[in-house]
């Protein structure tokens, strides 16, 4: 059922601009700040699970701890009645994937432009503690209509430091074109993880493609 039109908290949901298997991201207003947020909210079913709702509850935790300017702001995290959403700040510059997927292969300097400003954000989300998890075109954002200013606006999958060594069990997290071969195996992942993912998506960026394909992980 949408939720356009609604109010949760004081936040009224303006639009839907994007779904995905944890929630559905709206664009909502902010009526205290008079300003444009980003509302996601988990899916109604998942809310029944507690290992979902505790996964969602540790992503707000997660980015609430985040404060640089290639990481998406958080701004709130609560619940009414039996919906659970996230409240960041609303970028609207367009994704990645779809700036790629218009030009195709970056020229280098470009590439290499863009791949510091992302790679310096995980550095910070590491010396945090944090893992992303799963680094692609699609969960980066630009704040700026030139896409100077890429953004990290996704840790659906991140996960404390201090739990590395859990797996998940039953599927995969993550996308597998981006994924490094230990989380494709299910295996225990540290920030290297991050790291090569980030290098997929810099491979991408240069030669129009990723180095990888195939029909199943």
């Amino acid at each position: 059922m949408s939720l356009i039109g609604k109010t949760l908290g004081k936040y009224k949901l303006i639009e839907l601009v994007g779904k995905g298997g944890m929630a559905y991201v709206y664009r909502a207003v902010d009526p205290d700040l008079a300003r444009v947020v980003a509302v996601k909210v988990m899916h109604r079913y998942l809310c029944e699970d507690g290992s979902f709702v505790r996964r969602f509850g540790r992503e707000a935790k997660a980015i609430s701890r985040l404060q640089h300017a290639n990481i998406v702001g958080f701004i709130d995290f609560d619940r009414e009645q039996d919906q659970y959403y996230l409240v960041m700040d609303y970028i609207n510059g367009g994704t990645l994937r779809d700036y790629l997927a218009k030009k195709g292969a970056l020229p280098p300097l470009q590439a290499l432009q863009l791949i510091l400003h992302l790679a310096n954000a995980l550095a910070y989300a590491h010396q945090k503690g944090i893992i992303d998890r799963d680094i692609k075109p699609s969960n980066i954002m630009f704040l700026d209509k030139s896409q100077t200013h890429p953004v990290l606006t996704d840790f659906g999958l991140a996960r404390l430091r201090d739990h590395k060594h859990t797996t998940i069990t039953n599927s995969i997290a993550g996308t597998p074109s981006y994924m490094s071969p230990e989380a494709l195996h299910n295996e225990a992942i540290d920030e290297r993880s991050d790291i090569y993912s980030l290098g997929i998506v810099l491979y991408q960026m240069v030669v129009g493609s990723t180095p990888y394909s195939a029909e199943t992980p």
